[in-house]
């Protein structure tokens, strides 16, 4: 009988042990996900502002055209709050566009960190259900 109560403690903490690691993988892989997410949100963002940046150069040089073959004078200051505006505006959506996609990196940025923080509390919950296994059962192995 003394045998198989110390195999039955030693069968709850591995148990609880294994449990311990098995909700800590999931929450390291979970981890990773966000922290994928938040480099490819790294990266969609920084993409989209050359994009962005892009459009507006080229909607800027076709208006500019316009106005060369329209023979406007280029100091006209109507043309120039023309160009401003597009600028402002573009460069304005530019900045939104952006910033929501850095804002969803910040969000995964954190969840990869509470992700790391659960896997570790996961570890440590394990040792301790062992621990608290062994040491509920020592009187009676």
């Amino acid at each position: 009988m003394g045998v198989a109560s110390v195999l039955s403690v030693a069968a709850q903490g591995i148990s609880s042990l294994a449990a311990g690691s098995a909700q800590a993988d999931g929450a390291e892989y979970q981890a990773q996900q966000a922290i994928n997410s938040a480099q490819i949100g790294k990266t969609k963002a920084a993409q989209t502002d050359q994009y962005m940046r892009n459009q507006l150069q080229g909607s800027l040089a076709n208006i500019m055209a316009v106005r060369a073959s329209a023979n406007t004078d280029p100091t006209d200051p109507t043309s120039e709050a023309i160009l401003n505006s597009v600028k402002g505006q573009g460069d304005a959506n530019r900045a939104q566009a952006v910033e929501n996609i850095n804002q969803q990196v910040l969000t995964d940025q954190n969840a990869a960190s509470f992700y790391e923080n659960s896997a570790s509390n996961a570890m440590m919950g394990g040792v301790l259900g062992a621990f608290g296994s062994i040491m509920k059962n020592w009187p009676t192995v």
